[in-house]
């Protein structure tokens, strides 16, 4: 659970243009690995529809 927690969290500083470079480094080499794709989509889609939400 620990390790979703720090995924979630570097994804999001990702997308907020908040990471530093070693994030950045973390980010790149686990996107490679594939091991961020559950991470990203499911934060991604929670974005986007908390804007539709918002937008209607």
């Amino acid at each position: 659970m620990e390790e979703q927690i720090f995924l979630d969290r570097l994804v999001t500083r990702y997308l907020n243009n908040n990471a530093t470079t070693a994030e950045l480094n973390v980010f790149l080499h686990l996107l490679k690995q594939g091991k961020l794709d559950e991470t990203i989509n499911r934060i991604v889609d929670a974005q986007i529809a908390s804007e539709s939400d918002e937008s209607e």
